[in-house]
């Protein structure tokens, strides 16, 4: 851009000058490209003068193109039709080289809308938050592949399940020069020559990935953390959050149901045994329910029964669909259907060694809220909560529009019905929660397989399997 505009016509005459030899140069007709650049410089004095500096350049610049590629592409047509250069050969040329920059072992927090994923793990073959993620930290060539790249995750959301305090840790690429190999007497001037060809400033990885993510996926900040960080082992405690509407639940022995969740128990009842899971101890630090705080339909003191509340509850770890059962029960507890003393029974496993059948609360309204290590300090950029507010703004005044719509429409049937129950006509009123002749008590219910049943029955399904395949090893052998 600095370039003076007699400079840039001088340079776009020699330009010009330099593809007029190709025509009278002896030989086979120039190739397309050149044809296309010399017709794009035969301009009249004129046109270039009426051309501002950028378009110069430009235009310079695609020339300069063409005239090193002219003789090439000459020589392959002389050559006949041939073969072109094969793909995976111009791919290769290409490739970036990783081994030129260092690592950099980063802590990456992450919100993430649930209902269009697959959970939050990596699986193969399945649309999931990690595999967004190292598909976006591919593309922009911070890792070379997902195997070398370390990656581990604080904490592992189900289908549908949305984060605002999710941690991903991995090796991504920094703008650090290597360090320098053992007798490796070329590796400083190597290294500073890398190191004045890259940009001086530390990568942007909240921007960078920010660019080709998902718009329900955002990187909130990025934080340097030790090479044996682990975002799951290192975690010191997860907080999550489940919402809900007030609707006919009542809150005070709800509350005092959650307040008996809290300490050190065995939780087999209160989750999906896992076959891979031999100890269910889990240490609940709080459990509360609350006021959703902010925004429309909220609880204001209005007791109305689309306050919106959350179920809060925080521990060092849990187990595979703790919280939506404990919330499940809850609710059971909030209905009128179970006492809360019905926490303490199922805490009790060798009264009750195995889970009651009930349904577990939908995946929805429950949210990875938080996850803390005691060595991170994280420091948020405005930018990421500019995006963030833009991103979703508009998905949050969708839902708000509906919401409001919704709340009419119910508003204008009420005052239907409130005239036609006063002139004797029966009003159609919402199914009642409240326990009922179909209500069968928990401690009452079949139960479902114990821990060491489910135990035993994976222990089976592996010896099947590797019978299965010592069969056909045999098998393969004698033929």
């Amino acid at each position: 851009a600095a370039l003076g505009r007699g400079k840039a016509l001088r340079l776009v005459r020699e330009a010009a000058a330099r593809l007029s030899l190709l025509r009278v140069r002896p030989g086979p007709t120039p190739p397309a490209a050149a044809v296309s650049c010399m017709t794009t410089i035969s301009k009249t004095k004129e046109q270039l003068e009426a051309l501002c500096k950028s378009d110069l350049i430009d235009l310079i610049l695609r020339s300069g193109q063409s005239a090193d590629a002219a003789p090439a592409a000459a020589a392959g047509s002389s050559a006949g039709r041939g073969a072109a250069r094969p793909k995976a050969e111009s791919k290769k040329a290409r490739a970036f080289d990783m081994s030129r920059y260092s690592q950099q072992h980063t802590a990456l927090r992450v919100a993430y809308l649930g209902p269009a994923y697959q959970g939050s793990a990596y699986t193969p073959g399945a649309d999931t938050v990690a595999g967004r993620l190292l598909e976006a930290c591919t593309k922009t060539c911070l890792i070379a592949d997902r195997e070398s790249c370390g990656l581990s995750l604080g904490g592992r959301t189900d289908k549908g399940v949305s984060a605002f305090g999710q941690v991903f840790a991995l090796r991504l690429r920094s703008n650090l020069p290597p360090p320098p190999a053992d007798g490796d007497t070329t590796s400083d001037a190597a290294a500073a020559g890398d190191e004045a060809r890259r940009e001086k400033k530390a990568i942007d990885y909240v921007r960078v990935l920010n660019r080709v993510l998902p718009e329900d996926i955002r990187i909130l900040a990025a934080q340097p953390v030790p090479e044996d960080f682990s975002a799951r082992f290192s975690a010191s405690h997860r907080t999550y959050r489940y919402f809900f509407v007030r609707g006919e639940l009542e809150l005070a022995p709800m509350r005092e149901a959650a307040a008996r969740l809290q300490g050190d128990f065995d939780f087999r009842n209160f989750c999906k045994i896992d076959p891979a899971v031999s100890n269910f101890r889990r240490t609940v630090l709080s459990a509360t329910i609350q006021p959703a705080a902010g925004g429309p339909g909220v609880a204001a003191g209005s007791e109305s029964p689309l306050d919106v509340f959350e179920f809060e509850v925080k521990g060092t770890a849990f187990l595979y669909h703790q919280v939506r059962c404990m919330v499940a029960v809850l609710f059971l507890v909030g209905k009128g259907l179970e006492r809360p003393s019905i926490v303490d029974e199922l805490l009790d496993i060798v009264k009750h060694p195995a889970r009651p059948n009930y349904e577990i609360a939908p995946d929805g309204p429950l949210l990875l809220y938080d996850i803390g290590y005691n060595d991170v300090a994280w420091e948020y950029g405005a930018q990421a909560a500019e995006e963030l507010s833009r991103d979703w703004g508009q998905a949050q005044e969708t839902l708000v529009l509906r919401s409001a719509m919704l709340h009419a429409k119910r508003a204008s049937l009420l005052r239907v019905a409130a005239p036609a129950a006063a002139a004797g006509t029966p009003a159609a009123t919402p199914a009642s929660p409240h326990k009922g002749p179909g209500h069968v008590p928990l401690l009452e219910r079949p139960t479902a397989a114990t821990v060491e049943m489910v135990h035993a029955q994976a222990a089976e399904r592996a010896g099947r399997k590797k019978r299965a395949a010592a069969g056909d090893s045999e098998t393969t052998a004698a033929t």
